[in-house]
């Protein structure tokens, strides 16, 4: 992480947490000449527009708010959002609440002819990730071969007829 993202981080984490939300992830941006930090945020259920901007002037009003303008050169814009279904997994935070749930695995390098792998996160350490593909197999993954790992919800059970 950056020293903004780590300060975003510092300063969004209590906020969050005084409204009931997660801080799933901070991203500072810099995209056609704009700049741009990011917070993603989470609840139980899932976190909602309400929430969102709840944070988002939460945090435009905290005293440390200031620290953060200081630190980016220049205009930036603030945003607030969730992390989506199919959120990426980046810290070990995030694979502790994803246990259980489907995943998409990307390698930097085929294993066995593929690149991409799905199946149920059944175990992660520092050092691998381990998912039940949906043949049943268990396969476990160094962390260093990892290149990306998201949510990958079945989107049929939300579309039944």
């Amino acid at each position: 992480m950056s020293k903004i993202t780590d300060l975003a981080l510092s300063v969004a984490r209590p906020v969050c947490e005084s409204l009931g939300v997660y801080l799933w992830d901070v991203e500072f941006l810099r995209e056609g000449g704009r700049q741009t930090l990011r917070f993603y945020i989470d609840r139980e259920g899932g976190a909602g527009i309400d929430d969102c901007e709840a944070v988002s002037r939460a945090l435009d009003s905290t005293e440390r708010a200031g620290e953060l303008s200081d630190l980016i050169d220049g205009t930036y814009s603030l945003e607030v959002s969730t992390p989506g279904m199919e959120r990426v997994l980046r810290t070990t935070d995030h694979f502790e609440r994803c246990l259980g749930e489907r995943i998409e695995l990307r390698l930097f390098s085929a294993a066995d002819g593929k690149k991409t792998w799905t199946g149920t996160l059944t175990a992660h350490s520092p050092d691998s990730v381990t998912i039940t593909c949906e043949d049943g197999e268990t396969r476990e993954f160094p962390r260093e071969s990892v290149s990306r790992v998201r949510l990958s919800p079945d989107f049929s059970k939300y579309f039944q007829d």
